[in-house]
């Protein structure tokens, strides 16, 4: 008959360990370099594992500590495989060591980073975060009574009064030339892109910009709205990208707390005129310091910090910001959280037009009081964004391409070389691009296949299939042997 095991054995193997609250968030930025070089400190000094006297049990502590110090995992192994485990009897090798930090890493309680030079200075200097000193009263249905306001619009449908939009955009694509477009639009009354805006002062925090490029794209646009410079009106620039333009960081308790620029834009915003105003804030990067990833964090700093902005100043804030690679590759051009997208109205994106290079798209994402998924066709040209016609812009584009195509098939096909359009096909035309330049600049894939469609459509290019040899694409006037 068996012996029976100890009560304590069924207990430790029904309850396994579980993290204390917030060990999932650290209680600072991981990888400083004041953290990285406590770590290496102290993996030259920490206790190497020994087989046979504990030495699993030991790894799991070491690796701990390094992630209680402010090390991301990753650094973590890479430190202890330079700094420790040579001391070790025998040494890991990097895959079981690999293996040991991610346990830790995996089932450590508390906070990583909770003793970091970081953290423990961060302890006495949190800033408590304001609170309102009237708290908002419930209301009833029934005192909900007549007519409600109408909804009130910077610009209609894009942009709603009062509210916090987002405007994503890759680098270069041009959305701070936008915004700033839009600014000078809104401060003075005009149509921007052919839509009505609502005057109003504006103020412009630009991280990444300077004051002579502002100079620069305020000239072209003052001379494409015909505007002179000393004009009636209230667009102030805040532009020094040496500047810390953090409005709130993430405290090792996980909250929000302000940042070094929050009081001074609090005072640009008091200095402005009495009445509904535009803030554009370039770019989310530059004024928020946490763990874009953390729904928390996010949706705390679009709903307290930002709309705490637009309730307490009558302001409308517009906040630019980057996609990451998988927002871009996924086109839902966002970064870290959904909490982004869900937090906001209104999100706006800037992409390029995937056949006509220096074209953009503007997209209505989401909106929660219009339509979504509007689009509007632009064109840089002389220094400001204007509105195209894309059915137009491609058949011009076509036009400009057509005569060159239609020679270089001709060309191929008295070589009996044709160029065919298919994967598989031996002389894929895709492949000779620089065949088919136009004032000596070679055309990109997605243009030549949208000119080729249109060319089909049209009847002056056939493409000739079933054939033993000869397949391809023809000019429709091309005589063939078949």
């Amino acid at each position: 008959m068996e012996a029976a095991l100890p009560l304590w054995v069924y207990e430790y193997a029904e309850a396994p360990r579980q993290k204390t609250p917030r060990a999932d968030v650290p209680a600072c930025e991981l990888d400083t370099p004041s953290a990285i070089i406590a770590a290496i400190k102290y993996a030259k000094i920490a206790e190497p594992s020994i087989e046979g006297q504990g030495g699993d049990d030991n790894a799991y502590r070491v690796a701990c500590k390094m992630r209680d110090l402010g090390v991301s995992e990753d650094t973590c192994t890479e430190i202890l495989a330079d700094e420790w485990n040579d001391r070790c009897l025998p040494p890991w090798n990097f895959e079981e060591l690999q293996a040991k930090v991610g346990h830790a890493y995996q089932y450590a309680r508390g906070q990583a980073g909770a003793i970091s030079p970081e953290a423990i200075t961060e302890m006495f200097t949190v800033i408590e975060e304001e609170k309102p000193a009237d708290r908002p009263v419930p209301f009833f249905d029934y005192e909900l009574d007549g007519e409600p306001p109408a909804r009130k619009w910077i610009v209609q449908d894009w942009l709603p009064q009062g509210e916090v939009s987002s405007l994503y955009g890759d680098g270069g694509q041009g959305k701070t030339l936008l915004a700033e477009q839009l600014g000078f639009c809104v401060s003075r009354g005009l149509p921007f892109l052919g839509l009505l805006t609502a005057k109003m002062p504006v103020f412009a925090a630009l991280a990444e910009d300077d004051r002579d490029e502002v100079h620069r794209r305020l000239s072209a646009i003052r001379k494409a709205y015909s505007s002179p410079p000393k004009e009636e009106s209230y667009f102030r620039i805040f532009a020094f990208p040496s500047e810390n333009y953090i409005l709130a960081k993430a405290s090792g308790e996980g909250r929000l707390v302000k940042g070094p620029f929050y009081d001074l834009l609090v005072s640009f915003l008091e200095e402005m005129p009495e009445g509904p105003k535009f803030l554009i804030l370039d770019t989310l990067a530059d004024m928020f310091d946490g763990n874009e990833n953390i729904r928390n964090q996010a949706n705390r700093f679009i709903k307290n910090v930002l709309r705490g902005l637009c309730a307490k100043y009558e302001t409308t804030i517009l906040m630019l910001a980057h996609p990451s690679r998988s927002g871009m590759a996924a086109e839902d051009n966002l970064s870290g959280s959904t909490a982004w997208n869900n937090a906001v109205r209104n999100r706006i994106t800037l992409t390029s037009h995937k056949v006509l290079s220096d074209v953009r798209i503007l997209t209505r994402v989401k909106s929660n009081y219009a339509r979504s998924g509007d689009t509007i066709t632009l064109c840089w040209q002389a220094g400001v964004f204007v509105v195209i016609n894309e059915a137009e812009a491609l058949r011009e584009a076509a036009d400009t391409h057509e005569e060159v195509i239609l020679k270089a098939l001709e060309e191929a096909a008295k070589e009996e070389m044709p160029f065919g359009d298919s994967r598989n096909h031996g002389n894929n035309i895709f492949n000779s691009l620089s065949r088919f330049s136009t004032n000596g600049k070679p055309i990109d894939k997605a243009l030549l296949k949208s000119v080729l469609d249109c060319l089909i459509a049209s009847g002056k290019v056939v493409r000739v299939k079933g054939k033993y040899r000869g397949n391809g694409l023809y000019p429709a006037d091309f005589e063939r042997d078949d």
